[in-house]
């Protein structure tokens, strides 16, 4: 698919000794999360924001994008080809150069109004895929569902109702949990 972002993640050995490369794909509609803060991120019209660690958004598909320069204020914006398209008249008037095309991920975000446009090199720095989260990344977000989950690998300090409050907290109209009763026990405990 040309519209999909395929970033290599790491490679395993198989049962003969082979060596297989392990990929993730974004594909447009994809769940995505930001990994860390990302701070004057370029918007499809030529703004910035900022985006942060957890924020939960959707990668849109790749485009084309164009760096526009000015060399006397060491100024640049990166735009998307209708943003250039739209307004010609003030990319003229404030820019000398303009390089590109570089192909970008466009990322939408409820928190902000425009999409963003990240270099794809530049993607898996600060996203992964947002389908399922650690309690620890969901903190500061509300989700409508919440399905979590505690087993017996959990280490004894970090079952408390501290924990599964905090996932019953971000959530507006339901939460189902799973875990065995021994876990319970210990996490509800006074």
């Amino acid at each position: 698919n040309e519209n999909e972002i395929k970033i290599y993640e790491y490679t395993e050995t198989d049962d003969n000794g082979e060596e297989i490369k392990i990929y993730t794909h974004f594909r447009p509609r994809d769940k995505i999360m930001c990994i860390k803060n990302y701070y004057n991120v370029d918007t499809v019209n030529g703004g910035q924001e900022d985006i942060f660690n957890g924020w939960v958004g959707t990668f849109k598909g790749l485009t084309q994008c164009y760096v526009c320069a000015n060399s006397e204020e060491n100024t640049k914006i990166r735009a998307t080809l209708n943003f250039l398209e739209e307004n010609e008249d003030f990319i003229k008037d404030n820019y000398d150069r303009i390089l590109g095309p570089y192909e970008t991920g466009v990322f939408s975000f409820p928190f902000i109004e425009e999409d963003i446009i990240i270099s794809k090199e530049e993607i898996p720095n600060y996203f992964s895929l947002g389908y399922a989260s650690t309690v620890h990344k969901m903190q500061g977000s509300e989700y409508p569902c919440v399905i979590g989950t505690m087993d017996s690998y959990l280490p004894p300090f970090m079952g408390t109702k501290e924990l599964l409050y905090t996932v019953a907290d971000h959530v507006k109209t339901g939460a189902f949990s799973t875990f065995p009763p021994s876990t319970c026990i210990i996490s509800c405990a006074p």
